[in-house]
């Protein structure tokens, strides 16, 4: 029996986001290095979490971003980076990346992103 590839809810991608994402932390300049940048519609959840990031570490993050597909093809570990909801307008929101995951397909590819906001 062929492996199939999972639904993402498309119809949900309602907000416009700019994501940087990173493999490693900033560099000395505090900006972000190297990565992969998305930008397009996702699903917002402002919700507060606990995460454990890296070294056992928790963390309260304020929200996620849901993106559909891999946003970072390029990258192997994607754990870094920023967010902007809304870029450009009234509502304009920037966040921190803590974590990124990419649940994926029973064939293999990701099904989608997700990136924990600080």
């Amino acid at each position: 029996m062929p492996k199939k590839k999972l639904a993402f809810p498309r119809f949900l991608t309602r907000v416009p986001c700019r994501a940087v994402i990173a493999e490693g932390g900033p560099d000395m300049d505090g900006a972000e290095t190297g990565g992969a940048v998305y930008e397009g519609r996702c699903v917002l959840s402002e919700k507060t979490v606990r995460v454990v990031t890296d070294g056992a570490v928790f963390s309260d993050a304020r929200g996620r971003v849901y993106i559909d597909g891999d946003a970072a093809p390029g990258l192997a570990k994607p754990s870094r980076g920023s967010v902007v909801v809304w870029p450009g307008g009234a509502n304009e929101t920037r966040y921190s990346v803590i974590r990124a995951d990419r649940p994926r397909n029973p064939d293999g590819s990701v099904n989608h992103t997700i990136l924990y906001l600080l």
